[in-house]
């Protein structure tokens, strides 16, 4: 297990250069779709950040420049993600987009809260974008749910964080119950 600013040795796939930033990462688990039950991804943390100090033709030498977990040998690295730490304004939405929510961020959460991160089935090919809002959706309550004809009103409310292909990451900043896997969610044009 390493520390901020042990001396790392990493097997790359694409070239580094002296002073790049690079992210350490862990597949956390598989995802499913909460409705179709169909691989969706992975769910994939970010445990540490690596400065790169050398390199040479078969491996570069780097230091631990952060950890948020410990991390250990076998952890993937890659670049650090575009607007990592940038503040996100609201963005209108200039579509429309149905889907579900998919996993809650965390250590085995299956319900979230606001302020804690959920995961969403729609992105950048939904034409979602960072800084939309979704509503969260549900019909009646956890014991009439199931009930016909009960019309899906809102919940809470996600604001996205980082938008993928066909999902996104999304941060719940307004709920009136915990959000759990398979829950409804709406984007409409405003």
């Amino acid at each position: 297990m390493l520390a901020d600013y042990d001396r790392v040795y990493l097997k790359l796939r694409e070239p580094v250069k002296k002073g790049d930033q690079l992210a350490v990462y862990r597949i956390a688990r598989p995802i499913e779709h909460p409705v179709t039950g169909a691989p969706f991804g992975y769910a994939v943390e970010i445990v540490g950040g690596i400065q790169v100090v050398d390199t040479s033709p078969t491996v570069a030498t780097g230091r631990s420049a952060q950890s948020y977990r410990p991390i250990e040998r076998g952890d993937y690295v890659g670049p650090w993600p575009e607007n990592f730490a940038a503040r996100i304004a609201p963005v209108p939405n200039n579509t429309e987009a149905m889907g579900y929510v998919v996993d809650t961020a965390g250590d085995g959460l299956s319900m979230a809260g606001e302020h804690h991160i959920v995961y969403i089935d729609k992105g950048r090919n939904q034409g979602v974008q960072r800084g939309n809002r979704f509503d969260v959706l549900d019909r009646g309550d956890r014991l009439t749910r199931e009930v016909d004809g009960l019309p899906n009103e809102p919940i809470g409310e996600l604001m996205v964080l980082d938008v993928q292909d066909n999902a996104s990451t999304a941060i719940v900043t307004y709920t009136t119950r915990e959000l759990a896997v398979g829950d409804k969610v709406e984007m409409r044009a405003n």
